[in-house]
């Protein structure tokens, strides 16, 4: 049995990573304001995109500052794709989070094979300093799949929808992923420790992984492109 949410593992097309990022030098040129990293033009132009944060979904005013809380992933309607979120990264660069997130998959995945998930890389496309591309997809966090206040109506469904498929009831798919979730845990700390990566960083808590699937009896989890 396999339910998979498949974009998440998908490269978006190089058309279109190159023309994020064209758009990104074209307006990260322009003069920056006092204090600042990036042009305000370079705001503007990414804060005027629709929200695509479940957490705050109606939010897409221009004068909303992209580095806000929940206000950090927008979404960019692309022709033959599923939509394209861009994301503000924080802490570290784009391409460093990546290389980092990578890092611990491939160290995770080469000492541990846990009976209870499968633990798979993140695909995304840094879009210049400060942010990154990827296909848009619906999959839910652990968080939002169990009982807590992080505990979403995305994340009810997709535990129903496994339940049926498994055959299980939810709170047995419920307690399996929470389970499941302390072992993850435990084992990419465990990973981190074979390269230097500073305390509070890159942690795989409930909120930071998602579930894309079941296969062979296991959960399917990616982590999401931060840092914490």
């Amino acid at each position: 049995m396999k339910i998979i949410e498949k974009m998440v593992l998908k490269r978006l097309p190089t058309k279109i990573v190159k023309r994020l990022r064209t758009a990104y030098q074209k307006h990260a040129q322009r003069k920056k304001a006092p204090y600042s990293s990036i042009s305000n033009d370079l705001k503007r132009f990414f804060s005027r995109l629709p929200s695509a944060d479940h957490r705050n979904p109606t939010s897409h005013h221009h004068r909303i500052f992209t580095a806000e809380y929940s206000y950090r992933v927008r979404e960019l309607r692309v022709k033959g794709t599923n939509g394209v979120v861009i994301k503000r990264v924080h802490d570290d660069d784009p391409l460093t989070i990546l290389k980092t997130l990578r890092t611990i998959v491939d160290l995770h995945n080469k000492t541990h094979n846990d009976s209870s998930y499968i633990l798979k890389k993140p695909v995304g496309h840094p879009i210049g300093e400060h942010f990154i591309a990827m296909s848009k997809v619906n999959a839910p966090s652990i968080g939002e799949m169990l009982p807590g206040k992080y505990e979403t109506n995305r994340g009810k469904e997709f535990l129903k929808k496994l339940a049926r498929e498994t055959g299980l009831t939810t709170t047995v798919v419920e307690e399996r992923l929470e389970k499941a979730h302390e072992s993850l845990f435990k084992n990419c700390e465990t990973a981190k420790k074979q390269v230097y990566i500073p305390q509070g960083k890159y942690e795989f808590l409930r909120t930071n992984v998602l579930v894309v699937g079941f296969e062979k009896g296991k959960f399917v989890f990616v982590p999401l492109i931060d840092t914490h």
